[in-house]
């Protein structure tokens, strides 16, 4: 989804104009960036957690992470839930071959 289509969709919900909306997001957006480019965690409750990590070599300029998970939600991180769910498929396929 765009920015356009987000602007469009919240103000067609909200009931507010689409320019104001527009307005809105683009300052909430370059306001995470800020916060985000001075080290800060960005948490944002029912979509994540947002972070910013720097490069390990001077001049390298880093990368954002998404974290779409919470501690509430689960204890297990998904690329653990995920590669467990992956090693029980292989090991029924596995199973079924023989």
């Amino acid at each position: 989804m765009k920015l356009k289509e987000l602007a469009q969709t919240a103000s067609e919900k909200a009931g507010v104009d689409p320019q104001a909306t527009n307005k809105v997001l683009k300052a909430t957006f370059s306001l995470l960036g800020e916060k985000l480019k001075k080290g800060e965690k960005v948490r944002l409750p029912g979509l994540g957690t947002f972070v910013h990590k720097p490069g390990k070599e001077p001049g390298q300029s880093g990368r954002t992470l998404f974290r779409p998970w919470s501690a509430e939600a689960s204890n297990a991180k998904p690329d653990k839930q995920d590669r467990a769910a992956k090693r029980a498929a292989r090991k029924q396929a596995k199973q079924a071959e023989s």
